[in-house]
């Protein structure tokens, strides 16, 4: 990268081959760490920080973010699958807490009874009660934004 950064920003180009190994970018910051101001990452988990400071990452679970102008950040929480075998089911939320503000609970995958998730009820430490039709049987997994 040391060579790319002496480039004028008339004359940077990243090439894109479909054949290769998923580029790496870093604009501005380090590639692997949240050092310096920018962008940084790869195509599984790209990051964002401002003063070496840790603002965003989007990876395969999708945007993890602390919101700067608000007194509170908004996190997104994905649950293990669910085991199945009731419509209330106990889903492990790991981070969630039982201050969290719930914003919204969706069904991300749908169990192998592919049911329709109806809502959520008991919230605890790592954990949210999802309630579906039915018994949504094994696989299920839920997506929880909450407000810190």
């Amino acid at each position: 990268m040391s060579q790319l950064n002496q480039l004028p920003a008339a004359s940077l180009l990243l090439p894109i081959d479909a054949t290769a190994a998923a580029p790496a970018i870093a604009i501005g910051g380090g590639a692997t760490g949240s050092s310096g101001t920018g962008i940084y990452g790869d195509a599984a988990n790209i990051k964002f920080s401002i003063g070496g400071v840790l603002k965003a990452t989007i990876d395969t679970n999708g945007i993890t973010a602390s919101i700067a102008s608000l007194s509170s950040q908004i996190v997104v929480l994905t649950s293990s699958a669910s085991a199945g075998g009731a419509a209330t089911e106990a889903m492990v939320l790991t981070g969630l807490t039982t201050s969290d503000v719930i914003l919204s609970v969706s069904q991300k995958t749908p169990g192998s009874n592919s049911l329709p998730l109806l809502g959520y009820s008991t919230q605890a430490s790592n954990a949210l009660t999802a309630i579906w039709s039915a018994d949504p049987g094994a696989g299920a997994v839920i997506v929880v934004a909450v407000r810190r």
